[in-house]
């Protein structure tokens, strides 16, 4: 049983779009205005778009899709991912190598980092 079955799944998806792309939970009350979110109609990617530009204190990014370049955008989002891994620098870049070119396929980076 995971921790993330106490929650509605839409709870659970707000705390994994937390968890996954900003490295840190949310609080409860977060996790409400985030699924009241989603259950008004906002995609999964269209609300990390939304977090991505909002400057959110505990996360190590503010404007993390107005990061300059894609491919720093990728580098970030790798190393964000990787976070508490022993990933090594060699296998980051070949992941980062393999996502650059998959960002102009995405309406937005929102949508990039879901599918990924």
């Amino acid at each position: 049983m995971s921790a993330l079955d106490d929650f509605t799944p839409r709870a659970a998806t707000v705390i994994k779009v937390f968890a996954y792309a900003f490295r840190s939970a949310p609080t409860a009350d977060l996790v409400a205005w985030g699924a009241d979110e989603l259950n008004g109609g906002r995609t999964v990617g269209g609300f990390l778009d939304f977090l991505f530009n909002f400057p959110v204190p505990q996360s190590p990014f503010t404007a993390y899709s107005q990061i300059a370049t894609n491919t720093a955008f990728c580098t970030a989002l790798v190393d964000n991912f990787c976070f508490g891994t022993s990933m090594g620098a060699a296998v980051k870049a070949g992941w980062v190598a393999e996502l650059v070119p998959l960002v102009p396929q995405y309406a937005s980076r929102g949508e990039l980092a879901v599918a990924i």
